[in-house]
């Protein structure tokens, strides 16, 4: 609904001059597979077309995400990307798109990634975190996060929360029953023991990026925090999700199937699993399934379904803004 609203009010103001044609902004979708790192443009997808603008050859990626700049895992190494010189019609070669790559000792088999305003974080597994600036130049280190009090804690996942006092640490760990979470760093202390649900498997953070709110997937529950208090927004029945995305008011929630909502809504679906997923800022969703990437329009409950298309073999999914 931001959506429709935004573009009616939009429209209304252009009309004027330019007729009523909506706008769209001019956004590309990234798609690693387990040997390429693939360019689309989303405007292609969800018209039905699965033509790459442009592929990297790129081994071993785990996780994708993308801001101003493009940050990729891969198994031994966290690298970034200059998107500046993307077209909808064309990416730059790989080596001219490299800004600056850092070495992972005992490589990242699994290991995902976190944004926050000024930080990425890197889990490769508890007790194996890093941090680092995201403006640091190649030869700045990772920075090892120490996580030797709560890294026996399984499962556990850690993410990055803005504050005025830059980024903090947020963390996550299942106990004997229910779970537990606290934001680290300086700052007012918040720390909370939730018994909601008993069983806390599987566990991962994450910030939505223009709502600056971090979500929780806590098992089969899906918890909101603000910065001052959490709350439980959603709880799957028939799905069994186990990662997170999403921003706008609208979090998604996936892996066998998917649990979605706005804050006041839910839909839910118990299949088919879902490896990849990434919501665009025109609130369209793309999930991967081991076969196909299915386009979602999100931007009212339940989802539209647009297109399947073949794109087999996709592991992980995100976007940014052409500039």
């Amino acid at each position: 609904m931001k959506r429709v609203l935004w573009l009616f009010l939009l429209g209304l103001l252009l009309a004027a001059c330019e007729g009523t044609q909506e706008p769209e902004l001019p956004v590309v979708l990234a798609a690693a597979d387990e040997g390429d790192l693939a360019f689309y443009p989303t405007r292609a997808l969800r018209e039905g077309s699965a033509d790459a603008i442009g592929r990297w050859s790129l081994t071993e990626v785990q996780d994708l995400l993308a801001g101003e700049k493009l940050w990729v895992l891969t198994g031994a190494e966290l690298r970034r990307y200059d998107t500046a010189t993307f077209t909808l019609d064309a990416v730059p070669a790989e080596a001219d798109a490299l800004e600056a790559a850092w070495t992972i000792s005992d490589e990242c088999t699994g290991g995902h990634l976190a944004l926050g305003a000024a930080e990425v974080l890197v889990f490769c597994a508890p007790e194996r975190v890093y941090r680092l600036a995201k403006d640091a130049g190649a030869g700045d280190p990772l920075t090892p996060v120490d996580t030797a009090s709560y890294a026996s804690f399984t499962p556990l996942d850690l993410a990055l929360f803005p504050t005025d006092a830059g980024d903090r640490l947020a963390l996550a760990y299942a106990r004997a029953t229910g779970w537990h979470f606290a934001l680290l760093g300086d700052g007012p202390t918040f720390e909370r023991d939730l018994s909601s649900p008993e069983s806390a498997d599987p566990l991962r953070l994450y910030l939505a990026p223009t709502d600056g709110v971090l979500w929780a997937l806590a098992g089969s529950e899906l918890w909101r925090f603000d910065g001052s208090a959490i709350e439980r927004k959603a709880s799957a029945e028939r799905a069994r999700p186990a990662r997170l995305t999403g921003d706008l008011g609208l979090v998604v929630a996936y892996g066998e199937g998917y649990l979605v909502t706005d804050g006041k809504r839910t839909e839910e679906a118990g299949y088919p699993a879902f490896a990849a997923g990434w919501l665009d800022p025109d609130l369209y969703l793309y999930l991967a399934t081991g076969d196909s990437l299915i386009v979602y329009d999100a931007a009212g409950l339940p989802l539209t379904r647009l297109h399947a298309l073949s794109l087999p073999g996709i592991r992980a999914l995100s976007g940014f803004v052409l500039r």
